[in-house]
């Protein structure tokens, strides 16, 4: 695999720098349709593998950050980093249709192999602001990681929140609000907060009327 280190981006036919702060790598026939923004901080990585594809705008406010998409992903949305050494890495052939993440208090985001993101989805790894419990003081909505698993289809308008972990071959239904990890497989997840509607399924992005085991396993490979 060749690289090259791309210190411009193109953005509607003009060519702009990489801002001072961060460092954008690319493999072989990858892109960026967007800007890569550095609010403030320095030594942030972006890394696109061979074949990888991003339209839409990459935020940094800190340091020491990586966002890393695989081979042949095609990925329209944004991505912000807030904060320090966090990691947001999306797994190789996933798709997003107009995803939002947002990386924050000390918390990463990864994404697994072939999955499909659908329009409006929201990944967050914190509210952005603070629960507090009047009588200890302490918070109670802390942040957390988001990790979602391979063959994983999230429908149009779901939300999935801090400290959530989605197993391997699963379906998110549109506009759920997951707030709590599912770790099993072969399920479809729906309704707010999202709960487990339906088990012993697998998804495609083909449209056929009968699949072969080979076919409803081919993902794996």
């Amino acid at each position: 695999m060749w690289w090259a280190i791309d210190w411009s981006v193109r953005l509607l036919n003009r060519r702009q720098k990489t801002p001072r702060g961060a460092v954008f790598v690319k493999g072989t026939g990858a892109s960026l349709g967007g800007q890569i923004i550095v609010e403030n901080g320095e030594n942030n990585s972006v890394i696109f593998d061979e074949g990888a594809r991003l339209k839409g705008n990459i935020k940094f406010r800190g340091s020491r950050n990586t966002i890393r998409l695989g081979r042949q992903v095609n990925f329209t949305g944004s991505i912000t980093i807030k904060g320090n050494g966090q990691t947001v890495a999306v797994g190789d052939h996933t798709t997003s249709n107009g995803t939002s993440i947002l990386c924050h208090e000390s918390s990463n985001v990864s994404i697994g192999r072939h999955c499909m993101l659908s329009r409006y989805v929201e990944i967050r790894t914190t509210d952005a602001h603070s629960v507090i419990d009047r009588k200890t003081g302490e918070r109670l909505n802390l942040a957390g990681p988001v990790t979602i698993g391979d063959h994983v289809w999230i429908g149009m308008g779901a939300i999935i929140s801090k400290g959530v972990t989605i197993g391997d071959d699963n379906i998110v239904g549109a506009r759920s609000f997951v707030t709590k990890s599912f770790v099993g497989s072969g399920t479809i997840i729906a309704g707010a907060p999202a709960k487990v509607i339906k088990s012993g399924v697998t998804w495609s992005r083909l449209l056929r009327k009968r699949y072969s085991e080979a076919e409803m396993e081919a993902w794996r490979q």
